[in-house]
């Protein structure tokens, strides 16, 4: 990018959208020297004997951040990978790359110092808590350990050290040393191991392979055969069959609504949606079923559709657009024609504007919201740049080659441990728990999907004061609500036996964060603990029922119920008709472009399946509760 002359000075704008993309400004001199350096160099400097080029002149590269597309390929990856992107510290561990120095570590003491160090600064950075009060003998929870923060240090350790530690340890980790004296046996610094192909060499050698194999998740599936008829993934094949049997397939929808300040430009947004269509091909994907299982049909047509709605003459523009919502989110999506997501651009004031997008759940979950936004706005700024849309990062890869990969893996031989400890865990237990004395009408023949909701909050003082209380017991909030859930259930029912269903929205491979898709599984928690007891009590018995289940985490909910044999009825949720979800939302990046800025992205909840649902969303102002029954 040269500025002072030329497109970028002539252009208002260019050159920010240019350094937001990553593009660094070279000014007229500098080009023209690096030209002259080029020209005049002398040849011995710069070829080999055999005429090769040494070396390479390269203008422009950013390196006030990493996360550029160009980063990861092999012409730049040594220079990002040692490069200091935090501008100083006095941590010596902050200026290595930290697998550079467990690489020189002699001596699994050292690593494992080096291993707390760097840990101590992630804990520090995601907690907000000063390095210096952060002791290894401690457990994380006396940080404010909860499941969100946990998945965070989990994509780390993936990441930046190259194993692989589940949630379930981070979360059930009596200390900070146990849990990375877990990590450094993972490591093996002292010993041999054997790679894939047979050869032995030294464990941190074999951390780059095992970090290799993590990054390369698209190499992987590049390897794999895809079926002529695609089939869906476990967990959309959950979707497809509330599909099939609710009557009001509305149900659904899920409206994503972002709130906009400025004045976006009505054919760019359209030719942004049509872009990201075409990118992601579960925007654009058909289902049916199929003579052996339920499949998805990648469709060509990219072609988007964007409607506008002007409410900025009524006297309350706010409360039009809820009930414009509630209005087109009632309106069925045909998947079976590929119909997954409906597009509508509402005008509030003169700057002030919602893109509503209406999608069916088996393409997207709420927590692709942020992904899509991180590819949409790009692309919007680069169409109304009249940019080449070839420079903007597009997916590796795409939600068939997910479920084709993700399908394989529950076929392998490492999860049958897994499915064996759910048939055993599940051995004996009933198919339905009671309903409530108090429930107004009992199960119908078939699910109707018809819930009534209660909402509730708690202020940040009672919020503190339960996370204080996490803190000394070694728990997380959400295992403190459940265990208090499961006593409110155990008071009206006296069921000693009851199976709650845990929402979990994580990935099966950090190379999937960015993907859009629908990747929520439940996990079934068995409660038979028991109740008659103090809540202290009550609670580490439901802390160690959560942690044995997460061990479990890797098999499917559908995949749990076809190994377990129940027979499903359509008047009931299998295993568990109570589900709690436990969600941290914080606030949400800047997303601007040179005609707007997103300030604000919402949801709106879609019934469930089951009979009672307990959603807890904490945030700034507290823990806010939506029952649904």
């Amino acid at each position: 990018m040269i500025v002072g002359v030329g497109a970028v000075s002539e252009t208002a704008g260019l050159q920010a959208t240019m350094e937001r993309i990553g593009y660094d400004p070279v000014n007229e001199e500098e080009l023209l020297y690096q030209i002259e350096e080029a020209v005049t160099a002398e040849p011995r400097l710069c070829t080999t004997s055999r005429g090769v080029d040494m070396h390479q002149i390269i203008t422009g590269i950013s390196l006030a951040r990493k996360d550029l597309y160009w980063a990861h390929k092999p012409l730049f990856r040594n220079l990002y990978a040692n490069h200091d992107f935090n501008g100083g510290s006095e941590s010596s561990v902050r200026h290595r790359d930290l697998h550079a120095s467990l690489r020189s570590a002699d001596h699994p003491v050292e690593c494992a110092s080096i291993l707390t160090a760097a840990f101590v600064d992630k804990v520090s950075a995601v907690s907000g808590v000063d390095v210096d009060q952060i002791q290894p003998s401690n457990p994380l929870s006396a940080y404010g350990l909860d499941s969100l923060v946990a998945v965070e240090l989990r994509k780390w350790f993936a990441k930046a050290v190259g194993v692989d530690i589940a949630l379930f340890d981070i979360l059930g980790s009596k200390t900070i040393t146990a849990l990375l004296s877990k990590a450094v046996t993972l490591i093996g610094n002292n010993r041999e191991v054997e790679t894939k192909d047979g050869t032995r060499v030294g464990a941190i050698d074999a951390i780059d392979e095992v970090k290799a194999s993590m990054r390369s998740l698209s190499d992987e599936v590049a390897n794999i055969t895809k079926p002529a008829n695609l089939p869906m993934s476990s967990f959309q094949t959950r979707i497809w069959f509330s599909h099939n049997f609710v009557a009001d397939k509305s149900f659904l929808n899920l409206p994503i609504i972002s709130l906009i300040t400025g004045k976006p430009v009505f054919a760019y947004l359209r030719q942004a949606l049509q872009e990201m269509k075409k990118q992601n091909e579960i925007l654009r994907t058909a289902y049916c079923e199929g003579e052996d299982y339920p499949e998805q049909i990648i469709l060509e047509d990219s072609t988007a559709e964007l409607d506008f709605e002007d409410f900025s003459s009524q006297a309350e523009p706010t409360a039009a657009l809820n009930a414009y919502i509630s209005q087109i989110k009632k309106q069925e999506l045909d998947i079976e024609e590929g119909e997954v997501m409906r597009a509508s651009l509402v005008r509030l004031a003169d700057t002030e504007y919602a893109l509503v997008t209406i999608f069916h759940h088996i393409s997207i979950d709420r927590g692709s919201s942020r992904a899509y936004l991180d590819q949409f706005v790009p692309i919007y700024d680069a169409i109304s740049s009249m940019q080449e849309l070839q420079s903007i990062r597009s997916p590796t890869m795409s939600y068939s080659d997910f479920a084709v990969w993700h399908n394989a893996r529950l076929l392998s031989p490492s999860l049958q441990p897994h499915i064996r400890f759910w048939k055993q865990k599940f051995k004996g237990a009933p198919k339905a728990g009671p309903l409530l004395p108090f429930a107004q009408a009992e199960r119908p023949p078939q699910n109707d999907y018809k819930r009534a909701v209660h909402r509730a909050n708690i202020g940040l003082p009672i919020l503190n004061r339960m996370k204080r209380i996490c803190t000394t017991t070694g728990t997380t909030p959400f295992q403190f609500l459940l265990a208090a859930f499961r006593s409110f259930h155990y008071r009206y029912t006296e069921e000693k036996d009851l199976t709650i269903l845990m929402i979990d929205g994580n990935r099966p491979h950090p190379d999937l964060d960015d993907m859009l898709g629908f990747f929520i599984n439940m996990i079934p928690i068995r409660c038979s603990n028991d109740c008659d007891t103090s809540f202290d009590h009550l609670l580490t018995a439901v802390k160690d029922d959560v942690l044995e289940a997460m061990a479990h985490s890797e098999v499917p909910f559908d995949t749990i119920v076809d190994a377990i044999g129940n027979e499903k009825d359509s008047s009931f949720f299998p295993l568990g008709q109570v589900v709690i979800n436990y969600q941290i939302h914080g606030k949400i990046p800047k997303y601007s472009t040179k005609d707007f800025e997103i300030h604000d992205l919402t949801t709106e909840d879609m019934p469930t399946a089951c009979e009672l649902n307990l959603e807890a969303l904490e945030d700034d102002k507290g823990l806010g509760f939506r029952l649904e029954y």
